[in-house]
């Protein structure tokens, strides 16, 4: 099975943790506490993917975001990207997989059936000036999602008190992105940034982790015209496996909610351009799916479902990888 994911915290968690992308369980104190959940030198679960796991899928692409949180200083944020860049560049090269810095590392990775990262920013709150992007280009940065829930440097999040939308720094730096080849990703933008940004980019967008907003009402998740909109300019939405995304009622989310969500989309002519986004390590996940070894499950439900093996194939793998192309990443 072919795999391409859009999303997942891995990385941050990983550094903020001191824990490894590898098979990353850990074995606590006795009678630590941990996630509501006493345990007594036990190992605890891993987290949602790592490296060992994930690659049971041949090719695997798996975009990997260093996310900087909205209420850290911005000397934190700084050396948190510093950590998180050298930390994936030396584990991947322990575990062989290729960190894809253009369209041809990632068609090698693809044709010969290996396993590759992207490397992308979410919160471009460390973005100060233009030149800023050359630098996180420099790093291998190939998608920013341009906001987190509150407002930064670049505009309002969705969650922020105001929606000013872009600033003119912001709307700069979408055009400096088009040039450089970086992705913009408009997961956790306010609708009045979304709007600007879809207007101004000259480049197809992605939504890598966002819903359908008429399906479950969150503001994290996308409404029916945003998500034509994006189609209209040749982008992808990846889908997120976040519960309270998923489902109205979080506790009752389940693995079919993914379809739902999916058949929606889908009747609104996303066939080339629904993806995975999961959001691996930056929430919980639904009835069904514990981390990336349930993807086979996933892909299979589709199945069962009367998807054809093509379509499958487009949502967890080709779309993803087609619209990458369209960078020279």
């Amino acid at each position: 099975m072919r795999f391409f994911d859009l999303h997942c915290d891995t990385l941050y968690r990983a550094v903020t943790e001191n824990k490894t992308l590898n098979e990353n369980f850990y074995k606590p104190q006795k009678n630590s506490f941990s996630q509501g959940v006493l345990f007594e030198g036990d190992e605890l679960p891993p987290f949602q993917l790592s490296f060992d796991r994930g690659k049971k899928y041949c090719p695997w692409i798996q975009c990997m975001a260093v996310w900087i949180p909205d209420d850290v200083t911005d000397d934190y944020g700084k050396k948190l990207f510093d950590k998180a860049y050298l930390k994936l560049k030396k584990e991947c090269e322990e575990n062989h997989m290729t960190v894809c810095r253009d369209f041809s590392d990632l068609k090698s990775v693809a044709e010969n059936k290996k396993h590759g990262v992207i490397f992308t920013l979410e919160n471009g709150r460390l973005i100060k000036n233009i030149d800023d992007l050359t630098a996180l280009k420099n790093c291998g940065v190939n998608m920013i999602t341009l906001t987190w829930n509150g407002e930064n440097s670049l505009g309002s999040g969705v969650k922020a008190e105001r929606d000013s939308g872009l600033t003119p720094l912001g709307k700069d730096v979408i055009r400096e992105m088009n040039r450089l080849g970086i992705v913009v990703d408009v997961s956790h933008s306010s609708d009045k940034l979304f709007y600007e940004a879809a207007q101004i980019s000259t480049a197809p967008i992605a939504a890598s982790h966002s819903n359908s907003r008429k399906i479950t009402d969150n503001p994290r998740n996308i409404t029916d015209e945003q998500f034509k909109i994006i189609c209209q300019k040749d982008g992808v939405v990846g889908l997120n496996f976040c519960r309270s995304f998923l489902n109205y009622n979080p506790e009752k989310s389940v693995i079919e909610d993914i379809l739902r969500h999916t058949e929606h989309f889908l009747s609104l002519g996303g066939e080339n351009h629904l993806c995975i986004g999961s959001d691996f390590d930056g929430t919980d996940m639904p009835k069904g799916i514990t981390g990336i070894e349930s993807m086979e499950n996933l892909y299979e439900l589709f199945l069962k479902h009367n998807y054809s093996e093509r379509l499958v194939s487009k949502l967890f793998f080709e779309n993803a990888y087609n619209f990458f192309e369209n960078f020279d990443i």
